[in-house]
This record gives C-alpha cells, sequence and structure tokens, in this order.
C-alpha cells in the first residue's frame, strides 16, 4: 500500500480520538483555571531568600505553563479536525459515507457488512474505496503522490 493511503487512513482513524480529545482538553483547562484562583498570592512576608521563589509563585507558574500547553494542544486537535473535516467535504456523499463508515466510524462486520449495505461484493468496496481515498487526499494535500 502506497505511503500516502496509509497517512490518510490514520489521519481518518485518528478524528474521533482527536475530537475527544478536544472536549477533554477543554474540561482539564477549566479545570487548572478553576486551580489557579485558588492558588493564593505570595505574602509580603514570605520573601524568598537566595533568589528562589515561593511555593505559591511556583504553583501558579506550573499552572500557566501548562494552561498554555493544553491551549496549543487544544488549537492542534482543532486544526486536525476542521482539515478532515474539509477534505471529506471536497468528496460526493458516497465517497464522504464510505470513508466515514470504513475509517472513522469503523462499523462493527467491517468491510463484508458495508459490501452487503452497498449490494457489492468486498473487492469492489475496497476498490470505491481507494478511489475515495485518492480523492480525500488530493483534497488534503493537493496532491495523492510525492
Amino acid at each position: 500500500m502506497e505511503y500516502w493511503k496509509f497517512k490518510a487512513i490514520d489521519k481518518l482513524r485518528d478524528y474521533p480520538l482527536k475530537a475527544a480529545a478536544i472536549q477533554s482538553l477543554q474540561e482539564e483547562l477549566q479545570r487548572l483555571e478553576l486551580e489557579a484562583t485558588n492558588i493564593r498570592s505570595a505574602a509580603a512576608d514570605a520573601t524568598p531568600v537566595q533568589g528562589g521563589g515561593s511555593t505559591r509563585e511556583d504553583k501558579l507558574l506550573s499552572n500557566i505553563i501548562h494552561r498554555d500547553e493544553i491551549k496549543r494542544m487544544i488549537a492542534g486537535a482543532k486544526l486536525a479536525c476542521n482539515v478532515v473535516n474539509i477534505s471529506l467535504a471536497a468528496l460526493d456523499a458516497a465517497e464522504r459515507d464510505l470513508l466515514t463508515d470504513m475509517y472513522i466510524h469503523r462499523i462493527s462486520g467491517g468491510t463484508q457488512r458495508i459490501a452487503e449495505m452497498l449490494g457489492l461484493d468486498e473487492r469492489s468496496v475496497y476498490k470505491r474505496a481507494d478511489k475515495a481515498l485518492r480523492r480525500f487526499v488530493i483534497a488534503l494535500y493537493g496532491v495523492s503522490e510525492t
């Protein structure tokens, strides 16, 4: 199988996980924001010695850094999902449904069940999937091979 097919299939299979990651990361970000409000500011009488930071300052800085990392991860996951959505939207409904059933939702019974639903043999399903994958890759990257 060509490299571009593997990459396209990976993007489709990763889609539901990345969509779930957006949700869980947003909730983690909310948790960290709440946690940040509970970190009290450093007291004036607790001045660090020898240039070190206070425990409270360290916790607050760690929280800020972690929230920034989470925001970057959310942006990356959203971008990955948007790219797949845009590329799938460029396909016709039959191609989009086939790729969605085979690689995103991965319906039980796999190719055999899809073949029965479409009234085709499994070989024909794979041929259609290959054509749809090629068009998906063109919509995704502008080319199908490097």
